[in-house]
């Protein structure tokens, strides 16, 4: 049962790697748009300062301005300097490192099932908490799973996949990348994030 709860969010088809990952930056720039523009908007304002500090040394250094005054301005630019930094690293990102969890995710999609089957117990519950990050639900009475949240990535692969199979037009590449998909909680690539059940010793929850 499990194995074909997670076969719905397995990559069947190796060709479609380079549409959902074209997809995934295209909307992950789209929603991060603003985002994109303050970081471009502070890296110019960290050249700026970087310039009048350097400015501010060569005045010194030719006499231009006392040692009072250089160490004056050189601390007001070095604490506006940090403030931007800090923000860099508070909203900033690098989306290179987007590119390689998307081509981490890419790796694992198309062999979810036989990760699971030929793992053993500790991989199983990474390939679980991969999928499902806040865990499944079981009910033992109607027997069947209840999923919690799925991992943004691998939810929007049986979109593709569907959409694939019901629209076998040029277009569809352009109809993707606008139909409003939303990257909700992040993407959840890294495998070493468990959080198992403590009843249970596992991701799966029954009741």
């Amino acid at each position: 049962m499990f194995i074909e709860l997670i076969s719905q969010y397995q990559l069947s088809d190796d060709k479609l790697k380079p549409l959902i990952k074209d997809v995934m930056l295209s909307t992950f720039k789209k929603q991060q748009k603003e985002t994109f523009e303050n970081i471009v908007i502070n890296k110019k304002a960290i050249n700026s300062i970087d310039k009048k500090l350097e400015r501010l040394e060569e005045r010194f250094v030719f006499e231009e301005i006392n040692k009072a005054q250089y160490e004056k301005f050189k601390s007001k630019l070095t604490q506006e300097k940090n403030e931007k930094l800090k923000f860099s690293e508070k909203v900033g990102f690098n989306l290179s490192n987007l590119d390689k969890a998307l081509d981490i995710a890419l790796n694992y999609a198309p062999k979810l099932s036989s990760l699971w089957t030929n793992g053993n117990l500790n991989e199983k519950r990474k390939v679980q908490k991969m999928i499902f990050p806040e865990g499944i639900e079981y009910d033992r009475k109607t027997d069947q799973y209840r999923t919690l949240r799925v991992n943004s990535f691998f939810s929007y692969i049986p979109v593709i996949t569907r959409d694939i199979d019901n629209k076998k037009t040029g277009t569809f590449r352009d109809k993707t990348k606008n139909s409003g998909f939303v990257l909700r909680h992040g993407l959840d690539f890294n495998l070493n994030r468990l959080g198992f059940c403590r009843r249970c010793n596992s991701n799966i929850i029954y009741y």
